[in-house]
């Protein structure tokens, strides 16, 4: 199907696109050339919006896009006034069209014929400066309200001195606000300083994300084994330390009432900022990574088997740091300790567990009223999953609330597993660092509830998993339950498994004829091929919850 008559016809006009950007004067002229093509065809409204829209591309596109949906939600009828408005406010704000204005009208005073009819000179006002009390006791100060539009206007003068003469009853009428439409806040922080936090929601939709992996925190903590000395550095204001691009740095602009403002380095609040800083820091630490340093944003870990390295370790660190000008906290600083709290577990020779003032957090926490607070509840919850035994099923009532549709009542079965979740964070136990050479046990198991399974080595955990069943797989025979939690495990990980020898044990005994069946399913199928990369032996085991009891015993005092 071709374009629309009315639209062919507008194309062959050849109007220019419009692409975005900080440029009022393209932005302007942009919108002159489309209205003077709408009045020479006398296009109704619905075409004129229509067509101007076609014409945006890229950054445009998108940002119309978004304002569509949000003035649809409202109930707002988009007519071409309405698009040339939001449009203005987003390309050509008013502050800036004035100074254009200004600027024009200066222009033609100096360029105006000296011939011509003598002008009255512009009458000039006078300004004093005094306190609230003097101004309220003064009689011959007039004092009123002044409304554009029925809307109270609050002024302020511009002075053009260096330094701020502006009332604090004055100021309190101002808002406070970043270009975004979102504002912009100090967040006071646990040492008493504060924070500028800027809402860069908006630009976060155009910024590049996951450009450069994360580690996931689990694996960071696995090269820890043997090693008996620890110290840790936080850097201060860790972003504020790379430098942006030049020609992004109109794009971190935000707004006060003293004026409009730019990062030259990187902000708070930007969705791709751990990334890069990330990047940079295992850039300049790459010669030492997997070594002797643990590197996650702007956290610094440095582990030693004996004191003597550690020294010459922490040498090495501290010299990199002041080469590349990067400065720490020295507060938030530890060093030469057998014992060390790093992204909230506690390491220590024989293991690592959880970081009892992280847990504390939890301990506190009220009973949720809401789903989105029963999601930030297991958001804090889960990031200790790898310590509990069996956390899917704990939490299953819970998670049962947060499901579309699900009516929110919280029952005696929520607040038991509420307090259940609470109750096995304080007594988590001691997980062992793994050793890469060592041989690794996978214990499984599956219910009609979902499926678990703990890794193990030298009979000491060193993980636990699970998850819930999926929908179709409500509907799994037990056997192919019992081979679902196998697969899981082995996807989970991987990392530990996939290049050694280990054994897996399940209580499903008919599983450890698998390899000798013939008649098989798609799905047995699917799996078996996956398996068919990995060196283990599959071992029938009917006392699989001692082993683990017993492993669980065997926290370290």
């Amino acid at each position: 199907m071709g374009e629309p008559q009315g639209l062919v016809e507008f194309r062959r006009n050849k109007p220019s696109h419009f692409d975005g950007g900080y440029n009022p004067e393209k932005a302007e002229l942009w919108i002159k050339e489309i209205e003077k093509i709408f009045r020479a065809m006398n296009y109704h409204d619905n075409q004129k919006v229509n067509y101007a829209v076609f014409m945006l591309v890229r950054e445009a596109e998108y940002w119309w896009d978004s304002t569509r949906r949000l003035l649809e939600g409202g109930g707002v009828i988009i007519t071409w006034e309405v698009f040339r408005a939001k449009f203005f406010e987003k390309y050509f704000p008013n502050d800036v069209r004035r100074a254009k204005e200004i600027e024009f009208m200066d222009n033609q005073r100096h360029t105006q014929n000296t011939s011509g009819p003598k002008l009255r000179p512009p009458t000039t006002g006078r300004v004093y400066t005094m306190t609230g009390t003097k101004a309220a006791q003064n009689n011959d100060l007039i004092q009123g309200k002044c409304f554009i539009k029925g809307k109270t206007l609050n002024v302020l003068y511009d002075s053009g001195t260096n330094h701020s003469f502006i009332s604090n009853d004055c100021v309190q009428y101002l808002q406070f606000v970043s270009p975004w439409g979102a504002p912009v806040l100090l967040v006071k922080k646990k040492d008493g300083s504060f924070k500028l936090c800027v809402d860069y929601r908006k630009l976060n939709k155009f910024t590049i994300k996951n450009k450069y992996p994360l580690r996931r925190i689990d694996d960071l903590m696995d090269q820890l084994r043997r090693a008996t000395v620890f110290s840790k550095i936080d850097l201060r204001s860790g972003y504020h330390q790379i430098k942006v691009k030049a020609k992004d740095i109109q794009n971190t602009a935000f707004r006060t009432r003293y004026g409009h403002y730019e990062y030259q380095v990187m902000p708070f609040g930007v969705t791709n900022a751990p990334a890069v800083f990330m990047d940079y820091m295992n850039k300049i630490f790459r010669p030492y990574l997997d070594h002797f340093v643990v590197i996650f944003i702007d956290d610094i870990l440095i582990y030693s088997q004996t004191h003597k390295k550690h020294g010459e370790h922490l040498q090495t660190v501290l010299q990199i740091l002041k080469d590349k000008q990067l400065y720490a906290k020295l507060s938030k600083c530890e060093f030469w300790l057998e014992e060390i709290k790093f992204l909230g577990h506690v390491i220590f020779k024989d293991g690592v567990s959880v970081d009892p003032s992280k847990v504390e957090a939890v301990l506190l926490w009220k009973p949720p009223k809401t789903v989105t607070e029963i999601h930030s509840f297991l958001g804090l919850a889960g990031y200790y999953r790898r310590f509990i035994e069996g956390f899917s099923k704990i939490v299953m009532p819970l998670t049962q609330l947060t499901k579309k549709g699900q009516l929110f009542e919280w029952t005696e079965k929520c607040e038991n597993s509420f307090q259940e979740l609470k109750k096995k964070l304080t007594t988590a136990p001691v997980l062992a660092l793994p050793n890469p050479n060592g041989q690794f046990v996978i214990f499984s198991d599956a219910s009609k509830m979902g499926l678990g399974c703990v890794l193990m080595q030298d009979r000491r955990v060193v993980a636990y998993a699970s998850r819930q069943l999926r929908a179709h797989e409500m509907n799994y025979p037990t056997h192919d339950l019992e081979l679902a939690a196998i697969i899981f495990a082995l996807k989970i990980w991987r990392h530990y498994v996939y290049a050694g020898k280990f054994d897996v044990f399940s209580d499903h005994k008919s599983l450890k004829y698998l390899f000798d069946q013939r008649e098989l399913n798609m799905r047995q199928r699917r799996w078996m091929e996956f398996l068919k990369d990995y060196d283990f032996e599959l071992h029938y085991h009917p006392e699989k919850a001692n082993v683990v009891a017993n492993a669980l015993s065997r926290k370290i005092d």
